[in-house]
């Protein structure tokens, strides 16, 4: 079991989903959550240990996804167009399924709206808002 994993252990067995950042995110920490009916979702690092070599080094197109499953978790890469981003986004979820959804854009065109990535945003959107305006204050 993960070190540390003791401290959400009144959260096992009640079917929580915990939204996590690239820092706490590991295929580890899902496979023991999930073991305890505790579901995750979260960004991963590049230099994630047990993350699939495939994802971190695909070359994707903009607007493009890769998915893997291994058993209940899918670990995905994620390449935005509007971020204009060199690297995909790598996420991981025992939570969602390899669905993307088409979203209309202001201009007509519709964007490519993954189901994890909207999982993520629900989650930790207004947590990445408020770093921002820590920074910006901070600097």
């Amino acid at each position: 079991m993960v070190k540390g994993l003791h401290l959400m252990r009144l959260t096992f067995q009640q079917g929580y989903h915990l939204i996590t950042d690239n820092f706490y995110t590991k295929v580890k920490l899902a496979e023991d959550l999930l073991a305890q009916q505790t579901l995750l979702t979260g960004t991963v690092r590049m230099n994630s240990r047990g993350f699939p070599h495939e994802l971190i080094e695909a070359k994707l197109a903009d607007s493009k996804t890769k998915y893997m499953q291994k058993g209940h978790l899918l670990v995905m890469a994620f390449k935005d167009k509007k971020k204009k981003q060199r690297k995909p986004v790598l996420l991981l979820s025992s939570f969602c399924h390899a669905e993307n959804h088409l979203q209309p854009r202001r201009d007509g065109q519709l964007r490519v709206n993954p189901e994890v990535v909207k999982a993520y945003n629900a989650g930790m959107g207004s947590v990445d808002l408020m770093d921002r305006k820590i920074y910006q204050i901070s600097s």
